[in-house]
């Protein structure tokens, strides 16, 4: 209980913020830094072998996904090459 209290005293004290604003721009960052993985690759070696981390487990989850499609709608797979 006093961790919940606790959290919701640090949840008062911030500042409302608009994100109605600034839209188009809060999304290409978005884009960037995390797709993009802008701040990995300012080391280029280990930038590199994390971005391929990523990338290759994005696939391996694709494949996942397509296999339950497949056990739970017969016939059905996601058109991926």
């Amino acid at each position: 209980m006093y961790v919940l209290k606790r959290r919701l005293e640090y949840i008062k004290v911030g500042k409302k913020e608009r994100l109605e604003e600034k839209v188009k721009e809060r999304l290409k960052e978005i884009v960037v830094n995390v797709f993009g993985e802008k701040k990995v690759l300012k080391e280029k070696k280990r930038g590199m072998i994390d971005v391929m981390f990523l990338y290759g487990f994005m696939l391996v989850e694709l494949g996942g996904v397509d296999l339950m499609m497949k056990g739970i709608v017969a016939g059905t797979h996601l058109a991926l090459g």
